[in-house]
């Protein structure tokens, strides 16, 4: 399947809080990468930083069930909490329409030279 680029990822992610009931209030200009949002429902509210990448195979000699999302295209070396809110880092995976979350608490230090998360193809479809 294409890679999405970041607006069409975004757009899955806006679409995403909307199905669950969200509103979406935009603080960042349409595709800003990571993507701020005042997202609410009811009396409940919060502000989210969202980082998002597409899902891709693990490459070279991976095995065939190991899968990544492959950090790119960060203007440090690090991932800016959103102080106050929820920082939110995904994968999109197009083939059974699903996001993958990473937990920022693992991974609020430096990122290294060309960092990649893994995720396994079991957990992609559970």
């Amino acid at each position: 399947m294409p890679r999405l680029s970041k607006p069409l990822l975004l757009e899955r992610v806006e679409e995403g809080f909307r199905l669950g009931g969200w509103n979406l209030l935009y603080l960042s200009a349409s595709g800003d990468h990571p993507a701020r949002y005042r997202v609410y429902r009811d009396e409940n509210g919060f502000t989210v930083r969202v980082y998002i990448w597409n899902i891709t195979h693990g490459g070279g000699p991976r095995s065939a069930a190991e899968f990544r999302i492959q950090i790119t295209g960060l203007s440090g070396d690090h991932f800016d909490p959103e102080i106050g809110g929820k920082t939110v880092i995904l994968g999109w995976w197009p083939n059974d329409e699903v996001f993958a979350g990473f937990d920022y608490r693992r991974h609020s230090g430096p990122l290294g030279g060309s960092p990649s998360f893994q995720i396994g193809l079991a957990a992609l479809r559970s």
